[in-house]
């Protein structure tokens, strides 16, 4: 889907969606003023108030409904405090969980069956005035993501496939965090070179770069990430230019109070 199908859908679904302009429709000053706003985004051809506090809510949908609800937290910064652009879910999060949406889900389920459609579903909501506003719809799953679930259910990744498809998954438990590792300025070949040239135990790769994942049964959000960072302690990874954002988990704790402070997540 496009942006513009996104909010629609979004609209269909009665999901709140926060203030937009489309470019082509507004002064290219107000654009620019738009732009320079902190919170402000261009997409395509839409420019949308997207709060960097947001929460994606994951479900598998197996052609008639909605299951196994998992919630994840995303940092994209590439390091510590904002610093260096962004991608797709650099830092993650993640917890099995269900925030309270439940009134948007018979529309987007009737959606997803006037489509013919079977697979993941990732709904990102934006924290606004602490309420959950629309940010992305994704008929698809991060990468990044994959990891983290398999590591929730303590599966590999062939039985996880096998599960979901016989409708055999067990309950998922505790958190799982992961981050990206790169070099910098980020671009693929030099991503991989790295990891190939200096191997960190347990990284894993994913299309443009390799990331390391940890994984506890106690939900405590700061545990888990301080733990993960110790498996990057060795001084050799940084020597070698070694990157990934070392504000692991803070974007996590601050959302999560939010959530739970407001009552947004079951």
């Amino acid at each position: 889907m496009n942006i513009r199908q996104e909010i629609a859908l979004a609209l269909q679904c009665q999901i709140t969606v926060p203030d937009f302009k489309v470019s082509g429709m507004i002064e290219d000053s107000q654009a620019i003023e738009l732009l320079q706003t902190p919170g402000w985004e261009l997409r395509e051809d839409v420019i949308i108030n997207a709060s960097d506090n947001n929460v994606t809510q994951i479900y598998y949908f197996n052609g008639q409904s909605l299951q196994h609800p998992l919630i994840a937290i995303d940092d994209p910064y590439l390091f510590a405090s904002k610093q260096g652009g962004k991608i797709d879910c650099n830092l993650v999060t993640m917890f099995p969980g269900e925030l309270k949406i439940s009134k948007y889900l018979p529309e987007l389920t009737n959606y997803l069956i006037s489509i013919d459609y079977k697979g993941y579903v990732s709904l990102t909501f934006s924290i606004f005035n602490n309420k959950l506003f629309y940010n992305s719809i994704k008929l698809e799953l991060a990468e990044d993501y994959i990891q983290n679930i398999l590591n929730l259910y303590n599966l590999s990744l062939d039985w996880y496939i096998a599960d979901i498809e016989n409708d055999t998954l067990p309950e998922p438990t505790g958190i799982s965090a992961s981050t990206r590792l790169y070099g910098y300025p980020y671009y693929t070949d030099n991503n991989l070179a790295l990891i190939d040239n200096i191997p960190v135990p347990g990284a894993y790769e994913l299309t443009d770069s390799y990331a390391i994942s940890y994984y506890q049964e106690k939900f405590h959000i700061k545990d888990v990430w301080h733990n993960l960072y110790k498996q990057l302690n060795d001084p050799v990874y940084a020597h070698n230019g070694i990157c990934y954002n070392t504000d692991g988990g803070y974007k996590a704790r601050k959302v999560y109070d939010l959530l739970k402070k407001n009552r947004l997540i079951q």
